[in-house]
Parts: C-alpha cells; sequence; structure tokens
C-alpha cells in the first residue's frame, strides 16, 4: 500500500510513471535509523526538473520513505542506419 501511495504521489505532482520495479526485501549494507531490512521499489519516470524538486523535498520529510534516489537515465536515441 505504501508502493501505491507513492506513486499516487507521483502523479499527483505531475509525474508520467513508466514502470514500477517491485524488487523485494533485501538486507541493507548498513543500519539506517536501526531498520536492517526494506523493501526495495524503482520508479521509471519521466517529469519537469520543477516537479522533481517537489518529489525530493516530499520524499524527505515522508517517514516511511526511508532513502530515495534520483537517477537522470540516458535520453534514448534512434537506431543510426549503417
Amino acid at each position: 500500500e505504501i508502493t501505491e501511495r507513492v506513486e499516487k504521489e507521483f502523479v499527483a505532482d505531475g509525474a508520467q510513471i513508466e514502470q514500477v520495479q517491485r524488487i523485494e526485501r533485501r538486507d541493507l549494507a548498513y543500519a539506517h535509523d536501526h531498520m536492517k531490512q526494506a523493501y526495495f521499489v524503482n520508479f521509471v519516470f519521466s517529469a519537469a526538473p520543477v516537479v522533481l524538486e517537489k518529489l525530493r523535498a516530499r520524499f524527505a520529510l515522508d517517514e516511511e520513505v526511508a532513502l530515495h534516489q534520483f537517477i537522470r537515465l540516458a535520453d534514448a536515441k534512434p537506431a543510426s542506419a549503417s
């Protein structure tokens, strides 16, 4: 249910979700706020830079989102005819 709530927050802020990858519960390499395990979920989405800043601020305050990281994927380029 947390994943569904977070997904709705992405959409509410203007992001277009392309894929949700529910990985599973895994052990953390080191304890984070006394947690030793966590569920990992990847959201692949597209959004304007202003939306990204809103999401960063929102998740920094969300107690159920322990860690978050945003990575920009390389823009898709059409294959050239060789």
